[in-house]
């Protein structure tokens, strides 16, 4: 389950921030969490399980953080619970944001155009249990790049790079990393790393960077992704 719930005592109060210190927030009566793929409510002494199990569209742990605070707030409203469930189903990533494109391979192809900084890219590596074909690279905004980096030398295992960046992340990267190729636009990343995803990893488009070296903007970034991706067959996500 998700350390650290968000529990409707603290949506009633008010005080929804995180708790603070290193230990998790001990069990209260009134919880929302995730146990596994069932979303358990806890509130006004009753309990209710949803299983959600390949209903939730959106991709990440700190989506389920924010499905679980989306769910306490409705219970704390009189929302029934599958009423809630039926609203978490229903609900799609929003575009350029962690959005499945498409199948190619058996590999899954990930749009997540909206990570402009190195910090976003790590937060978007770490939403992923599978291995990973990390396409990056963009515009520098003169950010510490070592927390994109550290993901990508413990999480992906080929990174196929683009843009203005494209050279110092492979320098940063360095041996003994994972595999580092550079292309020349999205389309041919796309190909590089068609070329060297394996079926059940994800190829994720995570650039870290701003898109004004090559795009008008992310949004154009990640449909050049989609394109690219339907162009060489695709299913489709």
């Amino acid at each position: 389950s998700i350390e650290r719930p968000l529990t409707a005592d603290r949506l009633r109060d008010g005080s929804g921030d995180p708790p603070r210190g290193g230990s998790p927030e001990p069990p209260r009566q009134d919880r929302v969490f995730f146990d596994g793929s069932v979303l358990v409510l806890r509130m006004d002494g009753r309990e209710e399980r949803v299983d959600l199990a390949g209903r939730v569209q959106l991709l990440g742990r700190h989506n389920l953080s924010n499905i679980a605070a989306a769910a306490a707030a409705a219970g704390v409203l009189g929302v029934p619970p599958q009423t809630i469930a039926e609203a978490v189903a229903a609900f799609r990533p929003l575009p350029h944001r962690l959005q499945p494109v498409g199948r190619l391979g058996g590999a899954l192809y990930v749009d997540d155009s909206k990570a402009t900084t190195p910090l976003a890219a790590r937060r978007s590596m770490e939403a992923f249990q599978e291995p990973l074909v990390l396409v990056a690279g963009g515009r520098d905004k003169d950010m510490d790049m070592s927390p994109m980096i550290e993901a990508a030398r413990r999480r992906a295992r080929a990174a196929v790079l683009i843009g203005e960046m494209a050279g110092p992340l492979a320098a940063a990267i360095g041996p003994g990393g994972p595999h580092v190729e550079l292309a020349a636009d999205m389309a041919d990343a796309v190909r590089c790393a068609a070329r060297i995803a394996r079926p059940g990893e994800v190829v994720l488009l995570a650039p870290g960077y701003t898109s004004y070296d090559m795009f008008e903007n992310y949004q154009e970034r990640g449909e050049a992704f989609r394109r690219a991706a339907l162009a060489l067959g695709a299913e489709p996500a």
